[in-house]
């Protein structure tokens, strides 16, 4: 009997145990109660927060229960941001320069033949520091602008050509004593573009395939004749920082295409790269590849 007793007075307290348990792990409960009279009717709202749940209830002619986490959110308002397409200039470009002659043709005779090029190493390097874009059609059709700096080395394919920075009109010579390596007629200018761009852009403005075509303006900094020899087993490397008659301004013609950040390029001067009457009448063409930033 006693030990009857026992057992029960045990379950007991483990039930009252459990039962506090389960209430401690119950989520607390808040309720708010606001009572409205608007004429003969009494409107009573109930507000129940139990845990991360919020559950309104009003109280009137019928009864309408509003579950707060329900509700949809309230509707954002647009960026209001333009989002801008992808560049298609600013970037690196490596380009091969060639000269055509008046007719516009890649054959430089006559008077024009000391200017013949060694192609392979005739490199330009452009270096095209900011971008700015317009858009005008979405991200699919807008305008760029920008600037950037360009340098154009003119390899002579007759490395033994000497050009006379104080003859007016420009002359050439030939200096046979020396066994030249490398002569070149190096430019640097400063460009500023003009670009129409059609692209296949998403709504973020980011490119897939572009097209681009426009003008460019640049201005000449800086002209020198560079040339390489050996002698007594030194190497020699004298520059002659001159203008040789080259035109002060530059205006070319461009054509750009590419895919995401890898494109290709042409350049195709205006004018003539001497001044007129001042030196022979030939036309830059700069082809190559860009990398955009």
């Amino acid at each position: 009997m006693k030990v009857s007793a026992i057992i029960l007075a045990a379950v007991l307290s483990l039930s009252a145990i459990s039962a506090k348990a389960q209430t401690d792990t119950l989520p607390k409960t808040k309720i708010d109660t606001t009572n409205i009279n608007v004429g003969n009717t009494k409107i009573t709202i109930i507000e129940d927060k139990t845990g991360d749940n919020k559950k309104v209830t009003v109280l009137s002619d019928t009864t309408i229960i509003v579950n707060l986490d329900s509700l949809p959110d309230e509707p954002r308002e647009p960026s209001k941001r333009k989002q801008k397409p992808s560049g298609v200039w600013a970037g690196i470009e490596i380009g091969i320069n060639s000269l055509l002659n008046a007719d516009r043709s890649f054959s430089l005779t006559g008077a024009d033949a000391p200017y013949a090029l060694n192609y392979a190493k005739s490199v330009s390097i452009g270096i095209n520091l900011y971008e700015y874009r317009v858009p005008i059609i979405k991200n699919n059709f807008y305008m760029s602008t920008g600037f950037g700096l360009e340098f154009n080395n003119f390899r002579f394919d007759n490395t033994s050509v000497i050009l006379d920075p104080n003859a007016s009109p420009l002359t050439v010579s030939y200096d046979t004593t020396r066994n030249y390596t490398k002569n070149k007629l190096a430019t640097a200018y400063i460009n500023v573009p003009l670009l129409f761009t059609v692209a296949a852009n998403n709504k973020k403005g980011k490119n897939a395939f572009h097209v681009s075509v426009g003008a460019m303006a640049g201005f000449k900094y800086r002209t020198h004749q560079k040339l390489v020899y050996y002698e007594d087993g030194d190497k020699k490397k004298p520059k002659e920082f001159d203008g040789f008659n080259t035109n002060p301004f530059r205006f070319t013609a461009m054509a750009r295409m590419g895919y995401k950040n890898i494109g290709v390029y042409a350049n195709y001067a205006m004018n003539s790269l001497f001044q007129k009457d001042q030196g022979p009448e030939l036309y830059p063409l700069t082809m190559g590849v860009s990398f955009l930033f």
